[in-house]
């Protein structure tokens, strides 16, 4: 990967929808110093513009002014621009001039801040020699670990339980098979239900990091339920969200993992707000042999 793509990488618009069209034409022409002076009037003018800030680093490491772009990289993040992208590159230009201390420290802040980009730390000849040293092998790692944030997150696998293959009892005889699966590097859990006599059946289940909660959607023979829950008192509980059940019901549904390694699945119907509850399906997963 260019030097260019580095700052080209995430702060690159089209020319007509850039509010600084014809900095951003320099830029794109490689006239670094038509650039930097373009996007020093931008700033001149709103100094808080932190894509400015990010272009005008850019134009200055073109033109081997290191300290400088590092400053200006510093607005961009202090201006809230794509800051673990602009403290990563501050530690690229730190490494470029072999001093490792700041390289190091910048790069371990990019990746506390989520920075996910691992293909240009594979990349970037600037970071070549550094590849073998194990404070950056640690790094490369962290940065892999944000680019997976459902792998990486504890949280995301709350309901791994649920994962496998099995076969589903109810009233002691065989009812269903269901396949539930790990998609999107562990960002989805996937239900296949195949019932022996009734319409399968599929519902997609992810965790909904804006509340915390787990989001289930259900769909089978054309209906749809929405149902959200957490893990509490050791089973995940979900409850029917508003709309998702008829008028004047509520559901609820819980995924009880038991000491035998079969889950029980239980879910009720309330027609009196919560007040009563009626199963409409008490069922045992066993593990498929």
């Amino acid at each position: 990967m260019t030097r260019l793509v580095c700052f080209l990488a995430l702060a690159s618009f089209a020319v007509a929808q850039s509010p600084t069209p014809e900095a951003d034409a320099f830029f794109a022409a490689a006239k670094w110093t038509e650039a930097e002076a373009a996007y020093r009037n931008a700033i001149a003018s709103n100094s808080a513009d932190g894509r400015s800030w990010f272009r005008l680093a850019g134009s200055l490491h073109w033109q081997y002014r290191h300290a400088e772009s590092r400053d200006a990289l510093g607005k961009a993040a202090s201006n809230g621009f794509q800051v673990p992208f602009a403290q990563m590159l501050i530690g690229r230009e730190f490494a470029e001039e072999h001093v490792l201390e700041h390289a190091q420290e910048y790069m371990e802040k990019a990746a506390t801040a989520r920075f996910a980009q691992g293909t240009i730390l594979d990349t970037d000849a600037a970071f070549a020699p550094l590849r073998t040293e194990p404070w950056f092998v640690a790094i490369r790692s962290r940065v892999e670990l944000n680019s997976k944030p459902c792998i990486a997150m504890p949280i995301f696998r709350q309901f791994d339980f649920w994962l496998g293959q099995w076969d589903v009892e109810s009233a002691g005889a065989k009812i269903a098979h269901s396949s539930i699966q790990s998609l999107a590097d562990g960002c989805i859990i996937l239900e296949n239900w195949m019932p022996l006599a009734a319409p399968p059946g599929k519902s997609w289940n992810v965790l909904n990091q804006t509340t915390g909660k787990w989001e289930q959607t259900w769909m089978s023979a054309g209906k749809l339920a929405k149902l959200e829950g957490e893990i509490k008192d050791g089973a995940m509980r979900f409850t029917s969200m508003p709309g998702s059940a008829p008028p004047g019901t509520r559901t609820r549904m819980s995924f009880t993992p038991n000491s035998d390694g079969t889950i029980r699945q239980l879910w009720e119907s309330s027609a009196d707000e919560g007040k009563t509850w009626t199963p409409l399906f008490d069922g045992i997963y066993r593990r498929s042999k």
